[in-house]
C-alpha cells in the first residue's frame, strides 16, 4: 500500500470515528465541503507524521491572487506535493462540470509555481506533486438514481470517461488527450448515516509531476 492508499485508508477512519460520535448537519443540509480537505489533511499527518505535513487552505494564485485551491498539504519528509480540491455532489450537472475546471486549475497552480522559481515552495524538494479531487455524494438507498450512477463511476474507476463530455469546453480541450498517470479512484459507503440515504466519500488522484 502507498502512501495516498494510505492517507485515504485514514480519511475514512476518520469519518467512521466522526459519524460514529454525532451526526454533523442540521436535517438534510449535507455536510460542508471544506470537512473534506480538513479530514484528508489530518489523516495526511497521520500517516505521514504532523511534524512533516504543512497544510494550507484557499492556496491563492493567478493573476493578482484571484484564483485559489481548497488546500495545498506537503509531506516534506517524502517531497510529495498534494494540490486538494473539494466537491459536494449536489446540484450534479454544475457539480460534474466544476470538477473539470477544479482539474485544469490544480495543473495550472503547479505550473505557476515552477515559474515562481522557489519563490514560495522550494521545488528542488518536491519530489512529485499529486492532485487530489475530494467529493462526497448522498445516493437514495434501494434506488437506480443519478447519484447512485456518480457513486457507480468511481466504483468502476470510470468517471472521467463517463464524465469529460459534461466538463466545460474549455476544460475538455485541455483534458480530452491529458495523461492522467497513476490516476487513482477511491469510494466507501456508509450505511447508517440516514434512514433513506447512504453517505458515500468518493474520491479520485493523479500524479501532475
Amino acid at each position: 500500500m502507498d502512501t495516498m492508499d494510505k492517507i485515504f485508508e485514514a480519511y475514512v477512519v476518520k469519518y467512521q470515528h466522526i459519524l460514529s460520535c454525532f451526526y454533523p448537519a442540521k436535517g438534510s443540509t449535507g455536510f460542508v465541503e471544506r470537512n473534506l480537505t480538513v479530514n484528508w489533511s489530518k489523516a495526511a499527518e497521520v500517516v505521514c507524521g504532523s511534524e512533516n505535513v504543512i497544510s494550507w487552505f484557499e492556496f491563492q494564485f493567478g493573476k493578482n491572487n484571484k484564483k485559489h485551491i481548497d488546500a495545498l498539504v506537503w509531506d516534506r519528509s517524502a517531497g510529495n506535493l498534494f494540490l486538494l480540491e473539494s466537491k459536494r455532489f449536489s446540484n450534479l450537472p454544475s457539480k460534474i462540470c466544476e470538477i473539470g475546471d477544479d482539474i485544469v486549475r490544480l495543473q495550472d497552480l503547479f505550473e505557476e509555481i515552477k515559474e515562481e522559481k522557489g519563490a514560495r515552495i522550494e521545488l528542488d524538494k518536491v519530489h512529485h506533486c499529486y492532485g487530489v479531487i475530494l467529493a462526497d455524494v448522498w445516493p437514495k438507498k434501494g434506488i437506480q438514481c443519478p447519484k447512485r450512477t456518480i457513486l457507480e463511476s468511481y466504483e468502476n474507476c470510470t468517471f472521467l470517461a463517463d464524465n469529460i463530455c459534461n466538463f466545460s469546453e474549455s476544460a475538455q480541450q485541455r483534458l480530452k488527450n491529458y495523461p492522467f498517470a497513476d490516476l487513482k479512484y477511491y469510494h466507501t459507503v456508509f450505511d447508517n448515516v440516514s434512514s433513506k440515504e447512504q453517505y458515500a466519500l468518493v474520491s479520485l488522484s493523479w500524479r501532475i509531476a
